[in-house]
């Protein structure tokens, strides 16, 4: 398994619980990962884990290493979680098919956030080169299929694993939450997680957030994650929007990277999670509300509707709308239990739906028939 990995990332947690829960499938395993990359004190690690990449820039000559590699390792299969350069990944699987070798890539994004003219041609050839590809809704696979011509018997759905090992057991109650993280105890806090860039919606919640403060002056809004480009910009622009809207006192901005210790806090402190995309695939963000038993209001946008239950794990409604949005949340601040007991059942249906041992027998079935073939 090859990942790209960055501190406070995703990726890395992902392919972990993969290759954790494949284990008793008889899946002998290498990860290939970033040096510098730290792996979290005590964490059983039933693979080998061996750290070549250095920067992105030097992304092409350690991924022929890692070829290298593989081939001493006879590696059966090779799977990419994401894409990081396409033509390198193109060339390594067709050297990869030459030596009978079979590739996967999990597209966790089937198409980058924001198209250049030529990526629908990068991207079916990259997919093509391939023998497999995994993506997470049936909308995802309908995008490979119809937007890029894939043929669909080489693309295959497999869930989003849910995120289970950000532990709620230990976690803050809502109020001892709020207190760490700097707020008043009766705050109503609607949180936004992840990465920020200009697909992710966050302009679109703060001018929705106008009309929520004045129904409720206990609302604030957090916003926490890593920016996509320059940190002082991103600033600049959500900070101006809210100053332009007098809501310098109710939006927080917490840009950068925040440990996996302190997301569960967040999370606890929150009795809402808003997603309000623009555009997107799929959202792992789902899979940590539902893991720390949040409400989670979202564009109904990509494989996300798959995932929320409409009025019964959360919201979902229309990217772009505001008064949509506002309303959504407002629902929820004006009845925390609702709130709550909609993130129950977001907990409830990630251990059923989405829980590691599904992910990985899914996963196992498509290895088995590529060796097959």
């Amino acid at each position: 398994m090859i990942v790209f990995v960055k501190e406070g990332g995703m990726f890395y947690p992902y392919s972990h619980s993969l290759l954790t829960e494949l284990e008793p499938h008889r899946v002998e395993a290498v990860l290939w990962g970033n040096v510098g990359f730290h792996i979290p004190d005590g964490l059983r690690m039933p693979y080998d884990i061996r750290l070549v990449f250095d920067r992105r820039r030097r992304f092409i000559p350690h991924l022929m290493r890692v070829y290298r590699e593989a081939m001493d390792f006879k590696a059966q299969i090779v799977h990419f979680q994401y894409h990081t350069s396409p033509l390198a990944e193109i060339a390594f699987a067709r050297f990869a098919r030459r030596r009978g070798v079979r590739t996967v890539m999990t597209a966790h994004d089937v198409l980058p956030h924001q198209l250049k003219p030529y990526d629908i041609r990068l991207f079916r050839a990259l997919y093509n080169s391939l023998d497999a590809v995994i993506v997470h809704a049936e909308q995802n696979k309908r995008v490979a299929v119809d937007v890029l011509g894939i043929p669909e018997s080489k693309v295959w759905v497999v869930p989003h694993g849910d995120y289970m090992h950000f532990d709620v057991t230990d976690a803050p109650t809502r109020e001892q939450a709020l207190e760490r993280l700097g707020y008043a105890p009766e705050t109503k806090l609607v949180l936004f997680f992840g990465a920020v860039r200009p697909d992710k919606g966050l302009d679109v919640l703060i001018r929705a957030f106008k009309v929520v403060a004045r129904a409720d002056p206990r609302a604030r809004l957090v916003a926490v994650g890593p920016v996509k480009g320059s940190e002082d910009e991103a600033r600049d622009l959500y900070g101006g929007i809210a100053r332009s809207l007098d809501l310098e006192d109710v939006v927080d901005l917490r840009f950068g990277y925040i440990s996996d210790a302190e997301v569960p806090v967040y999370f606890a402190a929150g009795a809402v999670v808003a997603l309000p995309y623009t555009e997107s695939t799929q959202s792992g963000v789902v899979q940590v509300a539902f893991a720390t038993k949040r409400a989670v209001v979202a564009s109904a946008v990509g494989g996300i509707p798959e995932v929320i239950d409409e009025g019964i794990t959360g919201r979902l409604v229309q990217p772009g709308d505001e008064a949509q949005l506002a309303q959504a949340i407002m629902d929820y601040l004006s009845d925390i239990d609702a709130a709550d007991q909609a993130g129950r059942r977001g907990y409830e249906k990630a251990r059923r739906d989405y829980s590691w041992d599904v992910v990985a027998e899914k996963t196992i079935d498509l290895y088995k028939s590529l060796l097959r073939t």
